[in-house]
């Protein structure tokens, strides 16, 4: 563990390899910063699908909170759908928490886009090519980025992706993806550019009920996509 004295002489900055906070079976890099009475994780975690942010309390309420793999899904989703929308390390919040417990999950073609929007992003060549498996190095940020929860789901998707022609088979078990993956993930990103509606408001707590049962329906009503980001 690195030590590093930070913001006064009661702040402490460290970094570790732990395990991940919400999936707690898979590794994480971690780092910890904060005082003697507050004290937030950083953590980086394939998994998990991006960087977030987690206080020690946060991470006890997830899983008292998510009981299944499928809500756990959820939260990733969340966290990632913040990463996309510009957020370098989102910040998991007992609200996001419970937005994760009570929503219901991404629709299977939108599964699929998301796993083929993280085949596009490491990308960086024309011929990169990956197994769709949590096998691969890359699997399990696969996992997290199509909400699956196991190889089976991943095994759905990609026949998927290969039925529209978004993805190519390359050898026997490897795929890479197509001139046409590409050109609908650039459309796709085109599209997500204009349809986002920000709301300016107090973020507290006791807006929340206001923020999930009126003001986000009634932005996704219209077309839009409602993003709250605390």
């Amino acid at each position: 563990m690195n030590v590093v004295r930070i913001l006064g002489i009661n702040s402490l900055f460290t970094t570790s390899s732990e395990t991940c906070k919400i999936w707690k079976d898979f590794p994480a890099s971690v780092s910890t910063y904060g005082d003697s009475t507050f004290w937030h994780l950083v953590l980086h975690s394939d998994r998990a699908g991006c960087p977030y942010v987690i206080s020690t309390d946060t991470a006890r309420y997830v899983h008292e909170e998510l009981t299944s793999d499928e809500k756990l899904a959820r939260l990733t989703t969340l966290l990632i759908n913040e990463q996309l929308a510009g957020v370098d390390k989102p910040t998991v919040t007992h609200e996001m928490v419970n937005r994760a417990k009570l929503g219901q999950p991404l629709q299977p073609s939108e599964r699929a886009e998301r796993l083929l929007r993280v085949l596009v992003r490491r990308s960086y060549d024309v011929d990169v090519k990956f197994m769709l498996t949590t096998g691969h190095p890359f699997g399990h940020k696969m996992l997290a980025w199509s909400e699956s929860v196991n190889d089976e789901q991943l095994d759905y998707f990609k026949d998927y992706l290969l039925e529209r022609g978004w993805i190519r088979t390359i050898d026997t078990d490897f795929v890479a993806v197509s001139v046409g993956g590409h050109s609908h993930i650039a459309e796709l990103t085109k599209r997500v550019s204009s349809t986002q509606a920000f709301v300016a408001m107090w973020f507290h707590e006791s807006m929340d009920a206001l923020s999930q049962d009126a003001i986000e329906p009634a932005i996704r009503k219209t077309g839009y996509d409602a993003l709250r980001i605390d």
